[in-house]
């Protein structure tokens, strides 16, 4: 009888296809966390804006004007993100509680956040409530599995 030393071709064999298994499932996945990583970056921008609006709101008794210094403090600390693209901030026009802040992300996220049709946060503030309002998952385009957990 001879000792065998080392793998027989089959078992090689086994083993390639079971790794070639794993990562056909294991890829796509990572693909997805990624895209939702960076799109969870692009919204912590815009939810960190809600501490501007929050203390604006609790001493004025309402959102920012349009061309406020706050706005451009919020538009800029959410365009730090390299996933923005642009960042609008609106107040409404027919209450002074309600404000928008819309973030178009940037085509560096993932071939499944399309331009112009799936590439879109829309945040909107209420300080009108009992406790300042933030809701991000009515207007927006992104899809639902990037979003961060807040806003689906």
């Amino acid at each position: 009888m001879t000792n065998q030393k080392g793998f027989t071709l089959i078992e090689l064999m086994i083993v390639v296809a079971i790794i070639g298994i794993l990562a056909s499932v294991a890829v796509p996945q990572y693909q997805d966390y990624v895209a939702r990583a960076k799109v969870t970056e692009a919204y912590t921008g815009a939810a960190n804006a809600k501490a501007i609006l929050a203390d604006y709101h609790s001493l004025e008794g309402k959102m920012p004007a349009a061309g406020s210094d706050e706005e451009d403090q919020i538009e800029a600390l959410v365009l730090e993100s390299e996933y923005v693209k642009t960042a609008a901030y609106v107040p409404s026009s027919t209450d002074v509680d309600l404000a928008t802040l819309t973030v178009t992300l940037a085509d560096n996220i993932t071939k499944a956040v399309v331009s112009g049709t799936s590439d879109t946060i829309v945040i909107d503030f209420d300080g009108g409530a009992t406790v300042f309002g933030i809701d991000c998952a009515t207007n927006t385009t992104v899809i639902g599995k990037y979003l961060p957990k807040g806003c689906q």
